[in-house]
C-alpha cells in the first residue's frame, strides 16, 4: 500500500505549518475564507469613521493595480505583471487592458489555449488596443510562421510605436530568422526606453553570442541576470559563455548562484523559516531569513516572517521595519496587508493594525478575515456598540457562529453586561468540540473584565492566524486569572501541540480533562499525541474513551482508524472509517481514507471509485479528494483522467510529495519517462522515507535503465 504513512501524515496533523506566496496566501482560521459580506454596511461600518485623509489613501486600487501590472509588463516583468492582471480582473472583470495582459503573459508561456480564451474576450468587448496583435503574433510566431507573426507586430506598432514589449517581440522574431543587425536595433530600442528589460538584454546578449562578440555576450546577459536572476535560461546561457571562453571560476561561481533559482529551493527556504516561525524558534528563523534576504533580490515572505518572529521577541522597531519592506514589496495584495495587520496588532501598534485591515478590504470587500481583528480592535478601543455592529457584519457574511458568539460574549462582559455575556457564551461552546452550553464559564471579578475578555479575544484571534507564541502568552496570563479557564488550557494545550512541544500539550490536556471530564476534544487531542509519539496503548484508550464519551464523534472513528493503520491493523481501521461515514455521511475525509485504502486491492476498484467520487463530491476543490480520485483512475488503468484530477490537485499543494507521487507513477504507465522522473525526483526530494519511496526509487532506476 504505497504512500499509506504519508497519507495518514496528512490526514493528523491537526494544524498545518503555512508556506504562502504573494497571491496564494490563505489561514488556518474559521474566518480564512472569503466570505460575501454585506458591501453598502461594509463601507459604513468600516471607513465610516476614517479622517478625509485615510479616505483618499488609496481611494482608487483598481487604478493602482492597473497601472502596476502595465509597468511591470512594460519592464519584461511578466509574471509579476500577469499576477497583477489577474488580481484586477479579480476586482473589474470586464477590464480589457487586464486581460490583454493577461493574454500576452499566458501566449509568452506557451499557454495557448488560456491566452486564446483572453483573445475572446477582447473581440467580444470590442478592444482596438494592440494586445490582441501582440498575442497573436506571439502564437504565432511560436508555430514558425514568422512573415505572419511580422504583420501582427507590425500592425501591433501602428497602434502604440514606442510599446517596449511589441518592440522586443519585433526583435525576437528576427532573431529567430537570423537577421541578427535588425534584432540588434530592436532590442537596443526596448533598453533605450526600459534600460533594465532583462528580456531586452538578454536578447542582445544572444544577438552578440551568435556574431561571436563573446565579452558583449557575457555583459549582457550579466545585466539580464542582474534585473531577473530567477530566469535559469538566463543564467545557464551566461554560465555556457563563460565556459565557452575559458573563464571556469566565473563559470563555477555563477553555477553556485544558479541553484539557488532552481525551482522549489525558494520556497524550501521559505518553508523552513515558516517551521520554525511555528515552532517558536524565532531566533533561528530571523537568522535563516536574514540569509536568504542576502541571496534573493526580491522576497517579501522572508521579510513577513523575520518581521512576525521580531514581533513575538518584542523587538517593535526592527519587528516595523521588516514589515514595511514586506507590504511595499506587495502593497497590492489584500492578503498581505491582512497580515501585516497582524503583526503590528501583535507590535500593540493598533492605529498601524487598523491601517492594514482596512487596506486588505478595501482591495478586497470579501476579506471577512480582516474585519474579525478590526471589531477586537474597537474593542480594545472601547468602543463596544461599534465592535458588536461589525461582528454583526461578519455573522451575515457567513462566519462560523460559535466563533462570533464566543467575541460578542466577551465584548458584552467587556461593557459591563454580565448576563448577555453568559447568555451569548452558551453558544459559543461549540469552539471547543464537546463542550456544553451549560457549562459554568468563567466570569472574572468587574475591576478585571475589560483585560479578560480583551486577552481572550486576542488569544483567539492569534490562535486562527497562526501565532501560537502570542497564544501561548495570553492563555498563561488568564490561567494565573482563573486556573479552571477552559479556553485558555484548550488554546494553550493546542499551540504547545502545534509547537511540537507534546509533553507540554499532554499536560494542557490533562488539566482540561480534570475541569471537564467528559470533553471529547481533549481526549482525541490526547490520542494524537500519544500516536505521533508511538504511544499506541494510551492513544487507544484516548480515542476510546472518546467514542465512549460519544459514540456519534465521527472525528474520534478516523482517528483510532489512522492509529490501526499505524499499527498495521488495516481491518480494525477500515471498521473505524466505515463507522465514521456511518455516524457522518457528510465528511470526506472518511470516503477518501477508505478510497485509498481499496485503491490498493485489485478486487475493491470499483467500490474504491464510488468512494473517491463520494469524497469530491462532498469536497470538490479539496487537493486530497482530488488525488485520491486520481490516485485511483489511474489504478483503474484511466491515466489521462487520472492525470487530469492529480494535475489540479498538483496546482493546489504543488510541494505534497504523495501528489508528486501518485503524478509520476501515473506518467510512468503513460511512458511519459521524462515527466515520471521530475514527479518521482521531486517527491523524494521532499522527503525520501514515505512509503512510496522504495517505489519511487525502482521507476527511477527503471527509467535510468
Amino acid at each position: 500500500m504505497p504512500a499509506i504513512k504519508s497519507l495518514l501524515q496528512r490526514y493528523t496533523v491537526i494544524l498545518t505549518l503555512i508556506l504562502f506566496t504573494l497571491f496564494t496566501m490563505s489561514l488556518f482560521s474559521p474566518f480564512g475564507h472569503a466570505t460575501k459580506l454585506d458591501t453598502k454596511f461594509l463601507q459604513e461600518w468600516v471607513f465610516a469613521e476614517m479622517p478625509t485623509s485615510q479616505k483618499q489613501l488609496d481611494s482608487d486600487p483598481k487604478s493602482t493595480v492597473l497601472k502596476l501590472a502595465e509597468t511591470k509588463f512594460e519592464q519584461g516583468l511578466w509574471e509579476e505583471a500577469g499576477s497583477y492582471a489577474a488580481q484586477l480582473i479579480y476586482m473589474e472583470p470586464g477590464n480589457s487592458k487586464a486581460h490583454g495582459i493577461l493574454g500576452t503573459f499566458y501566449a509568452i508561456n506557451a499557454s495557448k489555449k488560456m491566452a486564446q480564451k483572453e483573445l475572446a474576450f477582447l473581440k467580444k468587448a470590442g478592444d482596438q488596443s494592440l494586445f490582441s496583435d501582440l498575442i497573436n503574433a506571439i502564437l504565432i510566431a511560436q508555430t514558425g510562421e514568422f512573415i505572419l507573426s511580422e504583420k501582427h507586430i507590425s500592425s501591433a506598432l501602428e497602434k502604440e510605436p514606442n510599446h517596449p514589449v511589441a518592440i522586443y517581440y519585433a526583435g525576437s522574431v528576427s532573431l529567430a530568422q537570423d537577421k541578427l543587425e535588425e534584432a540588434e536595433q530592436f532590442f537596443k530600442a526596448v533598453i533605450e526606453i526600459k534600460p533594465d528589460c532583462a528580456p531586452a538584454l538578454a536578447g542582445l546578449g544572444q544577438v552578440y553570442l551568435r556574431q561571436k562578440r563573446m565579452d558583449l555576450a557575457a555583459d549582457y546577459y550579466q545585466k539580464a541576470v542582474n534585473n531577473q536572476p530567477e530566469i535559469l535560461l538566463y543564467q545557464n546561457q551566461l554560465i555556457d559563455i563563460y565556459k565557452a571562453t575559458g573563464q571556469q571560476g566565473a563559470a563555477n561561481r555563477q553555477m553556485k548562484t544558479a541553484l539557488y533559482y532552481v525551482p522549489g529551493v525558494r520556497e524550501h527556504y521559505l518553508r523552513q523559516g515558516m517551521q520554525l516561525l511555528t515552532l517558536g524558534s524565532y531566533r533561528q528563523a530571523i537568522e535563516n531569513m536574514d540569509k536568504i534576504i542576502g541571496i534573493y533580490k526580491r522576497i517579501p515572505e522572508a521579510h513577513y516572517i523575520k518581521a512576525a518572529a521580531l514581533a513575538n521577541l518584542k523587538e517593535t522597531k526592527a519587528a516595523a521595519d521588516n514589515i514595511q519592506i514586506f507590504v511595499s514589496q506587495q502593497w497590492t495584495s489584500s492578503q498581505a496587508h491582512h497580515y501585516a495587520g497582524m503583526c503590528y496588532l501583535a507590535l500593540n501598534q493598533i492605529d498601524q493594525a487598523e491601517l492594514q485591515f482596512t487596506t486588505a478590504i478595501r482591495l478586497n470587500p470579501d476579506m471577512g478575515k480582516s474585519v474579525i481583528p478590526l471589531t477586537v480592535i474597537e474593542q480594545i478601543r472601547k468602543n463596544y456598540d461599534r465592535a458588536l455592529e461589525g461582528l454583526k457584519l461578519t455573522r451575515t457574511g457567513g462566519e462560523p457562529p460559535d466563533f462570533v458568539d464566543y467575541l460578542s460574549a466577551h465584548m458584552l462582559l467587556a461593557k459591563g453586561d454580565r448576563p448577555g455575556y453568559l447568555n451569548t457564551m452558551k453558544g459559543a461552546a461549540g469552539l471547543i468540540p464537546g463542550l456544553k452550553p451549560t457549562t459554568a464559564f468563567s466570569v472574572p471579578s468587574e475591576s478585571k473584565a475589560v483585560h479578560f475578555a480583551r486577552d481572550r479575544n486576542l488569544m483567539v484571534i492569534y490562535f486562527f492566524n497562526n501565532w501560537y507564541g502570542k497564544v501561548i502568552e495570553l492563555s498563561e496570563t488568564l490561567l494565573k486569572l482563573s486556573p479552571t479557564d477552559r479556553y485558555a488550557w484548550y488554546y494553550l494545550a493546542l499551540s504547545k501541540m502545534a509547537q511540537n512541544k507534546d509533553e507540554e500539550a499532554i499536560h494542557a490536556f490533562n488539566q482540561l480533562i480534570k475541569i471537564e471530564p467528559e470533553l471529547v476534544a481533549a481526549y482525541l487531542s490526547l490520542g494524537k499525541l500519544y500516536a505521533g509519539s508511538n504511544n499506541f496503548k494510551d492513544a487507544e484508550n484516548a480515542f476510546n474513551q472518546a467514542i465512549k464519551i460519544n459514540p456519534k464523534y465521527a472525528a474520534a472513528y478516523l482517528a483510532r482508524g489512522d492509529l490501526f493503520m499505524q499499527i498495521k491493523a488495516e481491518s480494525d481501521a477500515i471498521a473505524d472509517y466505515r463507522k465514521a461515514i456511518e455516524v457522518d455521511p457528510t465528511f470526506p475525509g472518511s470516503y477518501y481514507r477508505l478510497a485509498m485504502l481499496y485503491a490498493e486491492k485489485p478486487d475493491k476498484l470499483d467500490e474504491a471509485l464510488k468512494l473517491a467520487l463520494k469524497a469530491e463530491q462532498l469536497a470538490p476543490r479539496n487537493p486530497v479528494s482530488l488525488d485520491v480520485i486520481g490516485w485511483v483512475y489511474v489504478k483503474r488503468g484511466a491515466i489521462h483522467k487520472g492525470l487530469e484530477k492529480l494535475d489540479a490537485a498538483y496546482k493546489q499543494q504543488p510541494n505534497d510529495l504523495l501528489i508528486q507521487y501518485h503524478i509520476g507513477v501515473a506518467h510512468y504507465e503513460n511512458n511519459d519517462l521524462k515527466a515520471a522522473q521530475k514527479a518521482l525526483q521531486a517527491a523524494l526530494g521532499i522527503s525520501k522515507n514515505f512509503r512510496g519511496a522504495d517505489h519511487a526509487r525502482e521507476i527511477l532506476q527503471k527509467i535510468s535503465q
